[in-house]
């Protein structure tokens, strides 16, 4: 049983074993090459197999999956109809510009500050069976592993430089803010985007003193 999704991608890499961290986990681990590490492991080239038979449907024409009656576990549990939640990226509406040559007055006339981005990211209901909600948390999971992997690494590496920086060594933090739209067409790279664009990117130089690092009482500021 896991509390949360890390968790739970820490629990479906067995490699790095009890109370283990998915940063110590090795690359062939998390990219599935591993032949013990992954939801697949456990489900779709586990679990499920022994559940689920596939059959050919003379009406439907097509390969269907049903329980496999010849496994114990396979009981109806399996077939009952679940429903979860979970977030997805669906693309706005827009509306495509199909004039070649506009006047500048007439480009900056569409610019809209608060204009929504092309893309919402909305929390949809699906439904199905339970081993179709498995085979959705098995693609969530695998994609999710690798993802974390790479953002505790590089919280893990953070921590290492700030134990091991030295004075006048300079830190430059720089990461993505946003997107939004740019008020005079002209500066966009090329004019093949339906919108104008930018993209916002912070950034936050920082670095020791050698007088603070000299200090032999009080706090390091």
């Amino acid at each position: 049983e896991t509390t949360n999704k890390d968790d739970t991608c820490v629990a479906c890499l067995p490699c790095i074993g009890k109370g283990g961290k998915l940063e110590d986990a090795k690359m062939s681990c998390v990219n599935g090459e591993c032949p013990k590490c992954g939801m697949d492991k456990i489900w779709s080239k586990g679990l499920r197999r022994r559940l689920v038979k596939r059959e050919w449907d003379a009406g439907k024409k097509e390969w269907v999956d049903k329980l496999n009656k010849d496994s114990k576990l396979a009981t109806d549990v399996w077939a009952k109809k679940v429903q979860w939640r979970d977030y997805v990226t669906k693309a706005r509406p827009t509306k495509v510009d199909k004039s070649s040559r506009k006047s500048s007055a007439d480009k900056d006339s569409e610019y809209d500050p608060n204009a929504k981005a092309a893309r919402n990211i909305v929390l949809q209901t699906f439904e199905g069976t339970v081993i179709d909600f498995l085979d959705h948390i098995e693609k969530q999971i695998t994609s999710h592993i690798a993802h974390r992997n790479l953002v505790c690494t590089e919280h893990r590496s953070k921590k290492d430089y700030d134990h091991n920086s030295r004075p006048w060594t300079v830190h430059r933090d720089q990461d993505f803010a946003e997107n939004g739209s740019i008020e005079n067409f002209d500066k966009l790279q090329s004019e093949h985007w339906q919108k104008s664009q930018y993209t916002l990117f912070m950034a936050i130089n920082s670095f020791l003193l050698v007088d603070e690092w000299n200090k032999t009482e009080g706090s390091l500021d």
